[in-house]
């Protein structure tokens, strides 16, 4: 998998660890809310924070979200990510790094140690695509494969948990 990395992401991976950044898993619902919406970016809005939330709670409750994030070598949380985990696809949602991190470049270490740790085990790790040109070149950096998808309108976290059998 790592010989599929463009040149650039593998480049990037090194950098992030040579800042000694390093990755916790298992923040509560509450840090990853606070850090995720203690920014607002008006390019790229952010669904609302109410039902972030609730989705959140409903799928740790489930137990198929990971919610990992980022630390500086200065104990600083510069990035999180949600990572749903169900019947074997990862799913990259809500990821978010301040300044420091896309400065450290760690969301590329954060990928790499996420297929590292489920490689070779039959999970299928989806990204869901991207609009914006930079974050679709992040994910083909990792030789992600593009496949479209429907996107479902209405947001309701007991249709989401009904379609998943939860």
């Amino acid at each position: 998998l790592y010989n599929a990395f463009s040149k650039n992401t593998k480049r990037n991976v090194q950098k992030a660890k040579a800042t000694g950044l390093y990755i916790k898993t298992g923040l509560s619902v509450g840090e990853f809310i606070d850090f995720y919406y203690s920014e607002i970016n008006k390019n790229h809005p952010k669904p609302r924070k109410e039902f972030v939330k609730e989705l959140l709670k409903a799928l740790k409750k489930h137990s198929v979200v990971e919610l990992y994030g980022v630390y500086s070598a200065g104990n600083e949380l510069i990035s999180v990510l949600a990572l749903l985990n169900y019947k074997k696809r990862l799913t990259y949602l809500l990821p978010y790094s301040n300044e420091k991190g896309k400065d450290t470049f760690d969301m590329f270490m954060l990928v790499d140690e996420i297929i590292r740790k489920y490689a070779a085990k039959g999970y299928v790790l989806d990204f869901e695509g991207s609009g914006v040109a930079g974050i679709a070149r992040f994910y083909q950096g990792f030789g992600a494969i593009y496949k479209p998808y429907y996107e479902i309108q209405k947001h309701s976290i007991r249709l989401l948990l009904q379609r998943m059998r939860l």
